[in-house]
């Protein structure tokens, strides 16, 4: 791949030039690369995953004796009461499961 280079006057700087003949390089290269990996498939995969973690780190958190992120060290700042925190959980619980559910349906089924 051969980069077009305009003309150059003789006070510009061969440095200045040489840098952004090379950002322009790798902006080209990069793009390219991600139009060709980014494919709907890679990103519901990537989707799949995160959401696999997630869900393993946020059903973790949840307390069988009803705790909820209270037991994990005193009372949590970022919710009221303990009642809050685990609804709070238990609404990001099934957001996740829906959708690493959906993903592993498409992602099966061969729907990407």
């Amino acid at each position: 791949m051969s980069i077009p280079i305009a003309r150059r006057s003789r006070f510009a700087s061969s440095l200045t030039l040489g840098v952004l003949d090379v950002c322009n390089l790798f902006c080209n290269l990069f793009c390219d690369l991600f139009c060709e990996l980014m494919t709907t498939a890679t990103i519901v995969q990537w989707v799949w995953v995160i959401s696999a973690v997630s869900l393993i780190v946020v059903v973790l958190l949840h307390s069988p004796k009803g705790d909820g992120i209270g037991g994990i060290g005193g009372q949590a700042q970022l919710f009221t009461s303990a009642k809050s925190a685990e609804t709070t959980l238990n609404r990001i619980t099934w957001t996740l499961t829906i959708l690493f559910m959906g993903c592993t349906v498409v992602l099966s089924a061969g729907w990407v």
